[in-house]
């Protein structure tokens, strides 16, 4: 005959129930989506409450829609491009090189944070032709503060100070491993603020091999229409920039008020979803604001 004791018995918080609906459609919705891009996108290593890990989830590839416009453009007007390396420089998890993977011959990704490298490493094993470096670049060899964001991890950014540092990072100049490279054709730099100094010290590569460089700057580092970094790039041959555009059907409205308004009536009371569109805009000057996008176009290329 058997038998049944309880032995143990522990309360669960009570959740809002509207709370409770909500958590489990997003799950549902996620897992629905998760076997929707299996099959289609590489199976990544991604860090838990991440920002980048959570796009990766829902889209399969972090800034997706921005690399598909760019890739388009630049196969369209620039397809020699596709024959060289390209230079991931602030690889984090290795989203963008395992994008680039797909177009250039060889990708090389530099991630100074040794616990990204680590799962950049990992994800790299995706594709054959990755390398990777576990340094990031500056204009001299050095060892500086680094502050990492726990929700965003590609926010985290050199510090000046030893007592906002969280770990610290090796950086070391590109031309010291690479100046003798004729077949680099792409950069891409995201360093969060550190762009100058990393581009500096690549002007031996830069000079060279005349790359197209896709690049950050923050709107603290924009004055009178330029930068440092712009400027620093213009002294190394660089005449011709370009920025990418993201428009939605809310720019046809003067004021943030109206956008919002007419934001919030489309996608909440209509259910219906505002389009969305990104541009390649050539430009030689550029507002004071975060500008996600730059991209500097050699002459040989022939863009004006």
């Amino acid at each position: 005959m058997s038998s049944s004791r309880e032995v143990f018995r522990r309360q669960l918080d009570q959740k809002d129930p509207r709370r409770h609906r909500k958590d489990t459609h997003a799950e549902d919705h996620l897992n629905a989506t998760s076997t929707e891009l299996a099959g289609k996108h590489r199976p990544m290593a991604i860090f838990a409450f991440d920002h980048i890990g959570h796009a990766i989830n829902v889209h399969g590839t972090y800034e997706k829609d921005e690399l598909e416009t760019l890739f388009a453009w630049l196969h369209q007007a620039a397809p020699s491009l596709f024959t060289g390396t390209a230079l991931d420089i602030g690889a984090n998890i290795g989203n963008h090189a395992l994008f680039f993977a797909d177009h250039f011959r060889d990708v090389i990704a530099f991630e100074p944070n040794p616990r990204v490298f680590a799962l950049l490493r990992l994800n790299a094993e995706l594709a054959p032709n990755i390398s990777c470096r576990d340094y990031g670049l500056s204009v001299q060899e050095q060892q500086l503060g680094f502050r990492i964001n726990p929700s965003n991890i590609g926010a985290s950014h050199i510090v000046s100070h030893a007592d906002e540092a969280t770990t610290t990072i090796h950086l070391r100049p590109l031309d010291a491993e690479f100046a003798a490279r004729r077949d680099i054709t792409f950069m891409k730099v995201d360093v969060e603020g550190h762009e100058f100094e990393a581009l500096s010290g690549a002007r031996q590569v830069i000079a060279s091999n005349q790359p197209v460089i896709f690049f950050e700057q923050q709107e603290s580092e924009i004055e009178n229409g330029t930068s440092a970094t712009i400027e620093l790039l213009r002294s190394l041959g660089y005449r011709t920039f370009a920025m990418m555009v993201r428009e939605t059907d809310r720019r046809r409205f003067k004021t943030r008020l109206a956008r919002n308004l007419y934001r919030i009536y489309f996608n909440t009371v209509r259910g219906w979803r505002e389009k969305i569109q990104y541009a390649i805009v050539l430009t030689d000057h550029f507002d004071k604001r975060f500008h996600p996008g730059v991209i500097a176009l050699p002459d040989h290329l022939g863009i004006r």
